[in-house]
């Protein structure tokens, strides 16, 4: 028996796109080395969401809802406007928070703290372009 590498629904018909589309001398090699990559991460990718990560965050559908909530919760409360900087940093704190819910993984609080300073640096870099706008 062979071993395969289960193909999620809708990856098929990327699959199939990218085939044509690399063999399209308009598209070059640069399109061919691409999909090679591509080939190569799907395998590790579907490895963690189907193993590790599954085990860490349950099943996405609970998890993305969790977070959905959270996040829906902080855009009903937050000012109104686009979506700004800040505003990343902070769900992603929020989709480390839903994660952490599901099950303790060290990597939840590591990767808030991590975010708390990202925002704290984006907070400072602002406040730094605004008082010197001359400047990148």
């Amino acid at each position: 028996m062979k071993d395969f590498v289960r193909i999620p629904m809708g990856v098929a018909s990327i699959l199939e796109d990218a085939h044509d589309t690399m063999h399209d001398p308009a598209m070059g090699e640069a399109y061919s080395r691409a999909f090679d990559i591509y080939k190569s991460v799907l395998p590790e990718a579907q490895k963690l969401v189907h193993g590790e990560r599954q085990e860490f965050y349950g099943m996405p559908l609970d998890n993305f809802t969790i977070t959905a909530g959270l996040w829906e919760t902080y855009l009903k409360h937050r000012k109104p406007g686009h979506l700004m900087a800040e505003d990343v940093a902070t769900m992603k704190i929020l989709m480390k928070i839903a994660r952490e819910m599901h099950k303790h993984n060290r990597d939840n609080p590591r990767d808030i703290a991590g975010y708390a300073d990202t925002l704290e640096m984006v907070h400072h870099e602002r406040n730094r372009r605004e008082r010197s706008p001359e400047l990148p």
